[in-house]
């Protein structure tokens, strides 16, 4: 079942929002411990510094997440 939806957005799960002080990122799903790349384009980068900016999927590339024991 869908948790999170909106007007032009619906996740199939809980998007994760992740807060640094340089940067964050919306993912489209949970992170975890994974072989490859997992996520969809409607996963995002954005910053708030100097202002606020949203870095969307470009289209180039399959790759949105992939977590290790060691990175994200």
């Amino acid at each position: 079942p869908k948790c999170c939806s909106a007007s032009s957005i619906s996740f199939p799960y809980c998007p994760l929002c992740l807060c640094l002080q340089v940067f964050g990122a919306l993912a489209s799903e949970p992170f975890k411990v994974s072989d490859g790349f997992y996520g969809t384009g409607e996963t995002f980068l954005f910053t708030f510094n100097p202002e606020f900016e949203v870095f969307k999927w470009t289209g180039d590339n399959m790759f949105f997440i992939k977590g290790d024991m060691d990175s994200l």
